[in-house]
C-alpha cells in the first residue's frame, strides 16, 4: 500500500487499508462486512481467510455489488456464491477428488471420516466422500466435532469399531487435526486396530 501510494496511488487515488476481523465465522464476517461497507464505505474487501466467513458475507456482498476476494477460501460453494465473489485458492472439490483417488490407489475400499464442523472441513469431507463412493468405495462411519473439542477418543473408538481401511480426517485447525492423529495412534496401539 505504501509503495502504491508513494508512486501516486491508483489513477491518482491513494489507497487506505481498513481492517476488521471476521474471526473465521459467518456471523462475525457479517458484522465486519456491515462495518466496512456501511461505516467505512469500502467497495472491495480482500478477505476472509475462512470459507465459513466468506460464505456468511457473500450474499451481502453480492446484493450490494461489493467485491469480496479471498486468497485462502476453498469451499466449493464459493465458486457459485455470486458474480462479485472470488477465491484464488484451489477448490476443495479438486482436493476431494485427489484425496479419494490417492486412497483408492493405496487399496482403501472402505473409509470412516472424522470432520470438524466448519464449512471448510465439511467441504473437504463432502467432496472426498463423493469421489470415493463414485469409485466404488464405501463410507462406513462418519463423526463430526465442534471446533472447541479436544478429546476425540469416543468418536475415534466408534470409527475404529467399524474396522475401516482408513480414517479420513478433515480438520480446520492444525491443533484439532494433530490431536485427532495423536489420539488415533494411541487408540490403535491400545486396541490393535
Amino acid at each position: 500500500m505504501e509503495e502504491i501510494n508513494a508512486a501516486g496511488g491508483v489513477n491518482g487515488r491513494m489507497i487506505e487499508l481498513v481492517v476488521e476481523d471476521s474471526k473465521c465465522g459467518a456471523q462475525d464476517a457479517i458484522t465486519a462486512y456491515n462495518k466496512l461497507t456501511d461505516v467505512d464505505g469500502v467497495k472491495i474487501i480482500l478477505g476472509t481467510s475462512c470459507s465459513g466467513a466468506m460464505l456468511g458475507a457473500a450474499p451481502l456482498a453480492e446484493e450490494d455489488g461489493v467485491i469480496l476476494f479471498s486468497g485462502l477460501t476453498t469451499n466449493p460453494d464459493i465458486a457459485t456464491a455470486g458474480d462479485y465473489i472470488f477465491s484464488a485458492s484451489m477448490s476443495d472439490a479438486q482436493l476431494g477428488v485427489d484425496t479419494s483417488n490417492l486412497m483408492w490407489a493405496d487399496g482403501v475400499r472402505n473409509v470412516a471420516t472424522i470432520t470438524e464442523s466448519t464449512d471448510y472441513a465439511e467441504g473437504v469431507r463432502r467432496t472426498t466422500a463423493a469421489q470415493f463412493e463414485k469409485r466404488g468405495g464405501q463410507i462406513i462411519g462418519e463423526e463430526r466435532y465442534a471446533s472447541d473439542v479436544t478429546d476425540f477418543r469416543t468418536q475415534l473408538t466408534k470409527l475404529l469399531t467399524a474396522n475401516p481401511d482408513a480414517i479420513h480426517i478433515a480438520a480446520q485447525s492444525e491443533f484439532s487435526g494433530g490431536t485427532v492423529v495423536k489420539q488415533l495412534r494411541e487408540l490403535e496401539s491400545a486396541t490393535g486396530h
